[in-house]
């Protein structure tokens, strides 16, 4: 009810673009590198990866093929929904959804019902193994792996001849090319580790080949793309940075408040790549949260909801790109902001007022 969310506040923004589907063959087709070296998908920000293995992605397609329970073809079903939803408006079916489910609007980021798959593509592949493992339908895994090991062969090397052809802007062919061509030979060393496994007898070999086969799929996760999630060194965290000890007016809580210069969140965007002068760069600009480390309140943050009536007095209180509205800056109490010359410097407001006055002082007798 007090949220800004509305039936028409989601859009097709961060959507998975077209060539997302390709991103389970090759982790970094059409993906670009973000300041702080991580991989995302065109106009789409909110994961960087939904890659879940080759090896797995392979066994999910074997387990559909050879699927004979209605329980595998839901989950299939449910994958292939989640894939076209996850395509925004690129897909057209969610467009169409819109349409006659209006409400299905107040849900931001199409790119979001990728999880779905991510959560079924798994299950699917475990059905295979079951499947190849436990039944007599192991004799048919040597044929079925390399039907679906050439498919994939194939498929891939296509992709990798259309992003040599027509790259995609600030794309790497040869990360592009790496990014394949290591996909390949997992798939063709998990593949055999499954040959093995299936046809091997004896016990313990069988368990030595099963143990293989998950550190392999294992691997395959992990080495599709450098670090997902950056770390930086403890000490950044720290509260009590020295430039903020010596603010004159402090800001305080229920009393008066800090202010960012509109100049000063376009350049949040261009942060070090290093995780930690990055990080070091927003806590001195106090951009986003980080004004809590310092016990410092501020007008804005970062936050998945806003107050409904909050959002157009908070859009309105910049009258160009790095001056504050004066007398609505004064309302809100802002009595330090953001510097006109260095973004990690401020410069005192002694024009603020008091959040709550209560008119003339009363004289108790």
């Amino acid at each position: 009810m007090h949220s800004e969310r509305g039936v028409r506040y989601g859009d097709a923004g961060w959507s998975m673009p077209l060539s997302g589907w390709a991103n389970f063959l090759v982790p970094l087709f059409r993906c670009t590198k973000s300041a702080a070296g991580v991989y995302f998908q065109q106009n789409q920000g909110w994961i960087s990866s939904c890659y879940l293995g080759i090896g797995v992605f392979a066994l999910s397609c074997l387990g559909i093929w050879k699927a004979r329970d209605k329980r595998i073809w839901l989950l299939a079903a449910f994958t292939v929904l989640s894939l076209f939803l996850a395509l925004g408006d690129n897909g057209l079916l969610m467009a169409g959804i819109r349409k006659l489910l209006p409400q299905i609007g107040l849900m931001r980021y199409p790119i979001k019902f990728v999880v779905i798959a991510v959560f079924t593509i798994p299950l699917l592949a475990a059905f295979a193994v079951q499947n190849y493992f436990s039944t007599e339908a192991r004799k048919d895994f040597p044929r079925d792996a390399r039907r679906i090991g050439f498919v994939f062969l194939g498929t891939i090397l296509g992709l990798l001849a259309f992003a040599y052809f027509y790259p995609a802007e600030n794309e790497s062919w040869k990360t592009t090319l790496w990014s394949g061509l290591s996909r390949l030979v997992f798939l063709a060393v998990i593949l055999g580790a499954g040959y093995l496994a299936a046809r091997t007898a004896q016990l313990k070999p069988q368990l030595l080949l099963q143990t293989a086969l998950l550190v392999l799929l294992w691997l395959d996760v992990v080495t599709h793309a450098p670090s997902q999630n950056p770390t930086a060194e403890r000490s950044v965290y720290e509260p009590g940075l020295p430039s903020f000890q010596q603010l004159q007016p402090r800001p305080a809580s229920g009393e008066s408040r800090l202010a960012l210069s509109f100049d000063s969140f376009i350049a949040q965007v261009n942060i070090p790549a290093d995780p930690t002068k990055g990080f070091l760069s927003k806590r001195l600009a106090l951009a986003e949260n980080c004004n809590v480390f310092e016990n410092i309140p501020k007008i804005d943050g970062f936050y998945s909801l806003y107050l409904r009536d909050e959002r157009p007095v908070h859009y309105r209180i910049y009258t160009s790109t790095n001056t504050l509205h004066p007398h609505v800056a004064d309302f809100l109490g802002i009595c330090q902001v953001t510097s006109e010359t260095n973004f990690f410097e401020w410069q005192p407001r002694p024009t603020y007022l008091p959040l709550i006055t209560a008119g003339q002082k009363p004289i108790f007798v």
